[in-house]
């Protein structure tokens, strides 16, 4: 007889409703000496104790099926959020392949721009940059264009400009400054 998986559960609930319910289940399971070879004759069960000893099986098939059933739609959901999460990661490599082409285009057409522009222009462009950003381009222009800039940048601004240089060659290019 096969059993629907609500009619099982109902059985359980039952089974552990009834007074002394637990117990009933558990001396359902128990073999009564009849497989032992004991020598007491084995006590009769009542209606109860039969329904959840006939019972016990059927809910534990229940139960590993709904588990298993379980344990199936957790995977689908894993493998389809690992799906997504490589679309995602793909699509940001790309992102980032773009940006550091972008960037490395506009780190060499900004060095070029600075080095075409009057010194005056450039030292104030230059001068209202963080020290970082000015740093690195003083460093990428040639020498005789960043000092032609250097000279027309207020001689505090130059100087801590020059700390930060001298810093990130003192530090491997990683920066630096006091």
């Amino acid at each position: 007889m096969k059993l629907s998986v609500g009619a099982i559960l109902m059985g359980i609930a039952i089974c552990l409703w009834l007074p002394g319910g637990a117990a009933l289940h558990a001396a359902a399971k128990q073999n009564f000496g009849l497989i032992t070879g004991s020598t007491t004759p084995a006590k009769p069960m009542r209606d109860e104790q039969l329904y959840c000893e006939n019972f016990a099986d059927a809910a534990r098939e229940a139960q590993f099926a709904w588990r298993l059933a379980k344990i199936k739609e957790l995977e689908q959901g894993l493998a389809k959020r690992m799906d997504e999460l490589e679309k995602n990661k793909a699509a940001l490599a790309a992102w980032m392949s773009r940006r550091q082409a972008f960037l490395d285009r506009a780190r060499g057409n900004l060095v070029e721009i600075y080095t075409r522009m009057r010194p005056d222009a450039a030292a104030q462009q230059i001068a209202a940059l963080d020290d970082l950003t000015a740093a690195a381009i003083l460093v990428k222009l040639d020498a005789r264009a960043a000092s032609l800039i250097m000279a027309e940048i207020a001689a505090e601004r130059a100087a801590q400009l020059t700390r930060v240089i001298v810093g990130a060659v003192r530090t491997g290019g990683k920066g630096g400054g006091t």
